[in-house]
């Protein structure tokens, strides 16, 4: 039974690795993980709260899963107790990192942790050699993880060669066959998004324009539409889920929309490494897998669309390009680079007799063309609509680096609180000498890390105050409208072109802004 008085915080984990979930919904393991877990809480203690935890369909190998971070960040506020898990191997498979926080991490932190099925309980001082047990099993629990997952990618690979969709989760556009749940079925709502974004790629759109657009219109993203079937726990953010660029371009390349099923696109450097994509010539592809959405010609097209737009993006690295042109036969000027940069007119070599523009220097075009546009900006702009834009976009910083100062400030409570129990322990002669100081000086690192942070968010909060109190300067709404400095989208937004007669002679004309 629980010792001593007050609530007892106690933390249930539940873990099922994503090779063993079920397909649809929260698992059975889970659900049995729960009620074991629950029904020993019942039996073993008395005037308790207890916080509940899930990762379903993490693997164990790591600590990269939401809800054993949501609860070890609880664990360092000590707003927890006692940690409660069916096995060592559902809080991780690791044995040294679970030898790490069980042995050293959750008795410095006064944490309980019970595992019901090893029968292994910190708080529990009749048990015999329970850290070599613990490390056995532990490392047991690693090997087995390891052999798990090498069988496990053998096994998908052996299922992807024989034409069978082996992913747990759809592709965007996709449903599992409900007669065959190796086969992928189009999921006609999602499709006709697909299909739209590789029409609107044909007609000259960009992934950027796309998603602007999508957003606009109030598209549901492939999030939004996993998220209203309940397939995904993922919440939106401020504003709801929306279409990012990338998306779009993944959904492009995706060669899923064809019919063909691609794996073995990856490979593991080495033991314990990280994936590394291999080059798409060595992708292994079963063609004609399932139904496609897009056909084979419109795809192949769009591929081509997209590397030449690529290599188009690549010449116009400078942001001028495109937009200046010759004041004699029109044609737009090429960059020469070199170390001194300079745009020239092509038409002048096979035509000399015409005056076309030899040579004007890039950085005088740069200069005085962001000269020009801040000057023709801050005359035309309404700046009270400006002015009452940024210092809402102000306001909305101030808070978040109130916010974040708040964060630090507790945080910083919270190390002072560690460092006394770690000196409470200590002179009750719970830890050595040599493990107090090495827990103090880690805690007194971290408190001058955190001396800095907590100095930066000071000085944000200050600065942004004096902002929000006073009306910006030129310079400081020229920076809001981001033409501080001369970029391809500042350039593209209010410069219809550039004529250039020579570096005496230039002539610039602006885009009617509606």
């Amino acid at each position: 039974m629980q010792e001593g008085k007050g609530k007892f915080r106690i933390a249930v984990y539940m873990r099922l690795s994503r090779e063993d979930a079920a397909d649809g919904g929260e698992s059975g393991s889970i659900r049995t993980q729960r009620m074991l877990l629950r029904r020993y809480v019942e039996a073993h203690f008395c005037d308790y709260e207890i916080l509940e935890f899930c990762d379903d369909g993490y693997s164990g190998t790591n600590f990269n899963r939401p809800g054993v971070t949501q609860l070890l960040n609880l664990v360092r506020e000590m707003a927890v107790d006692c940690i409660i898990v069916k096995d060592f191997s559902r809080f991780s498979r690791d044995y040294i990192e679970l030898g790490d926080y069980i042995q050293q991490i959750f008795p410095f932190l006064g944490v309980r942790f019970v595992s019901v099925n090893d029968g292994y309980d910190s708080g529990d001082e009749k048990q015999a050699t329970p850290e070599l047990d613990l490390c056995f099993k532990s490392l047991l629990y690693d090997l087995y993880s390891k052999d798990l997952s090498v069988k496990v990618r053998t096994s998908l690979a052996a299922r992807n060669g024989r034409g069978q969709y082996a992913s747990a989760n759809c592709p965007f556009g996709y449903e599992k066959d409900p007669h065959d749940r190796h086969m992928l079925k189009v999921r006609e709502d999602e499709a006709a998004i697909v299909r739209r974004i590789f029409q609107m790629t044909l007609e000259g759109h960009t992934s950027f324009s796309i998603a602007r657009q999508f957003n606009e219109e109030g598209i549901k993203t492939p999030a939004a539409f996993r998220a209203a079937r309940g397939e995904t726990g993922r919440q939106p953010k401020k504003g709801g889920f929306i279409w990012y660029p990338a998306v779009i371009c993944r959904i492009l390349r995706s060669e899923v929309y064809v019919g063909d099923l691609v794996y073995g696109k990856t490979v593991k450097e080495a033991a314990g490494g990280k994936n590394r994509l291999k080059p798409r010539s060595e992708w292994r592809r079963y063609r004609n897998h399932h139904e496609p959405v897009i056909d084979r010609p419109t795809f192949d097209l769009v591929q081509e669309g997209r590397g030449a737009a690529k290599r188009r993006s690549e010449e116009k690295a400078h942001p001028l390009t495109g937009f200046v042109v010759c004041g004699c036969c029109g044609h737009n000027l090429q960059l020469h680079r070199g170390r001194t940069p300079y745009f020239f007119c092509p038409c002048r070599p096979v035509r000399p007799q015409r005056e076309c523009v030899k040579r004007i220097e890039a950085a005088f075009l740069e200069q005085y063309v962001l000269s020009r546009m801040q000057g023709h900006v801050w005359e035309t702009m309404n700046r009270e609509e400006v002015w009452k834009k940024k210092r809402a976009a102000d306001q909305r910083k101030l808070r978040e680096w109130q916010e974040k100062r708040q964060e630090l400030n507790k945080r910083a409570a919270g190390l002072k609180l560690q460092k006394t129990r770690a000196y409470e322990a200590y002179s009750a002669g719970k830890i050595t000498e040599t493990d107090y100081r090495e827990a103090a000086w880690k805690i007194e690192a971290e408190q001058i890390s955190l001396g800095g942070k907590q100095s930066e968010a000071r000085r944000q909060v200050d600065s942004l105050q004096t902002l929000v109190c006073r009306e910006p300067q030129q310079e400081e709404m020229l920076e809001y409208l981001g033409i501080l400095s001369l970029t391809g989208e500042a350039v593209s937004e209010w410069i219809e072109q550039i004529v250039v007669y020579g570096e005496g002679s230039l002539e610039v004309q602006w885009k009617i802004l509606h």
